[in-house]
Parts: C-alpha cells; sequence; structure tokens
C-alpha cells in the first residue's frame, strides 16, 4: 500500500548531467537554486510501472526523469484481523 510519494532524488543522473552541463542557461538556471531539496521531489508525475523485479518506477515529466525504487525484501505484508 503507498500511502505518499514524494520523491528522493539526491544527485543527477550520469545523463541529467550531461544535459546540465551542455546548456550554459541551465547551468545558471541550477546555480541560482539555493534550497536544492525541492529539486528532488516529484513534480507532476504522469506514469507509474512496476518491472518483474518489482522495482517501482515512476516517469516525472517536469523534471524529465524517471525515479526508481526497490523494494525491501524482508518487508512482509502486514496481517489485518476482519
Amino acid at each position: 500500500v503507498i500511502t505518499s510519494l514524494h520523491g528522493d532524488a539526491v544527485e543527477f543522473s550520469a545523463w541529467a548531467a550531461e544535459v546540465i552541463n551542455a546548456n550554459p542557461d541551465a547551468q545558471k538556471a541550477y546555480r541560482r537554486v539555493q534550497d536544492r531539496t525541492q529539486i528532488g521531489l516529484l513534480d507532476r508525475p504522469v506514469g507509474i510501472a512496476i518491472d518483474a523485479d518489482d522495482n517501482l518506477i515512476i516517469t516525472d515529466s517536469t523534471r524529465g526523469r524517471l525515479q526508481v525504487y526497490t523494494k525491501e525484501k524482508d518487508y512482509m505484508d502486514p496481517q489485518f484481523n476482519l
């Protein structure tokens, strides 16, 4: 059960870093950002999928990225007594 999902990216992927580094305007914009915690958050997620390895994959349209979450293998589903 997912109750909320905020996103938690902490660094650019190699592809994203390449895009930023190739664009002087993007570099200037990134340097102006003082609170970078907001960059890690999802902004207009548009798709969600679960792959064969139980990874949760979210596409974020505004930030132009995928965020991949790996399920904890030892997690046990809670037992509900009805």
